[in-house]
């Protein structure tokens, strides 16, 4: 399966947090992650969630979930880099108090599996797992950072290459492990939910429902929400409405569309329905949300 994974990143950003820094990091309308490369910390979400993450830590982060990385002081001092970096990556660099701090790349993930698109946009949470897991990611993250010193003359070709590179490798090894926070990806070896996740996926607007789509898979109702449910984490309905709210979420960021507009584009028939299920999930009114993400 993880052959069948296409991975682009974009919108590369290196974060040098010096002694006990801390720095918001953006709202990302697709799936994000995180690779530290020095030092440790922790991420806390705008749910309060909290993670902690230290050198070797991947993180993929969900689309549309605010963050911010703290760095604990103390530890090694922070490798130098360049003032500029290639026009591929941009530099944020935060002084704080103390010495050592964390020092992580992060990007925008694109990850497509057999024509399913953004698979990695609709995770119920974080995951994180250890670089150690595959013996190449340091060696790679190495090279990241020294085609990135390159300046001008960096190549963004050469550092996608590189972190897909990573990141396959480390999906791979955590598969192979029996990884439960990776397992999900498993899905991708259920070829009969294929055309069901699809529909979901590039129509998540219509009026769906298990009948329908354990029809499109070929299969009775029964036995298609037990084996979507063991393979994504949650029911066919659930991911329906992560989908619809994940959708929701990018259009109140990104357009000006009436709240009304925007309820009818996910698949609901009025405005509040749509309010009170959206305030449900995103903690947040789609008013509240549109003021503090446009």
């Amino acid at each position: 399966m993880v052959t069948d994974l296409e991975i682009n990143t974009e919108s590369l950003l290196l974060c040098v947090l010096e002694g006990d820094a801390k720095l918001d990091l953006p709202v990302r309308p697709n799936a994000s992650f995180h690779y530290i490369m020095h030092g440790r910390g922790k991420i806390r979400f705008s749910d309060q969630r909290t993670i902690d993450v230290e050198e070797g830590s991947l993180v993929f982060l969900p689309a549309n979930l605010g963050h911010t990385l703290y760095a604990c002081e103390g530890g090694k001092a922070l490798p130098p880099t360049a003032d500029t970096l290639g026009a591929c990556i941009e530099k944020r660099q935060v002084s704080g108090n103390g010495d050592g701090g964390i020092m992580g790349l992060c990007g925008t993930l694109n990850v497509h599996v057999r024509g399913a698109r953004a698979l990695f946009d609709f995770l119920i949470s974080p995951i994180v797992v250890n670089s150690q897991t595959s013996r190449y990611c340091d060696k790679l993250m190495d090279m990241v950072l020294a085609e990135a010193n390159r300046g001008r003359m960096a190549s963004l070709a050469i550092v996608n290459a590189l972190i897909r590179t990573c990141l396959i490798s480390i999906t791979q090894h955590s598969l192979d492990a029996g990884d439960s926070k990776m397992g999900w990806l498993a899905a991708a070896n259920a070829p009969m939910l294929w055309p069901a996740l699809q529909d979901l996926m590039e129509n998540p607007a219509d009026k769906h429902s298990v009948t329908s789509l354990a029809a499109l898979a070929g299969m009775s109702r029964a036995r298609f929400a037990k084996l979507f449910r063991s393979t994504h984490g949650r029911g066919p309905m659930d991911f329906l409405n992560q989908l619809r709210m994940q959708q929701a979420m990018h259009l109140l960021a990104s357009s000006h569309y009436p709240v009304k507009k925007i309820a009818s584009k996910v698949g609901f028939e009025s405005r509040s329905a749509f309010a009170r299920g959206f305030k449900k999930y995103a903690g947040l009114s789609p008013t509240d949300y549109r003021v503090k993400n446009q």
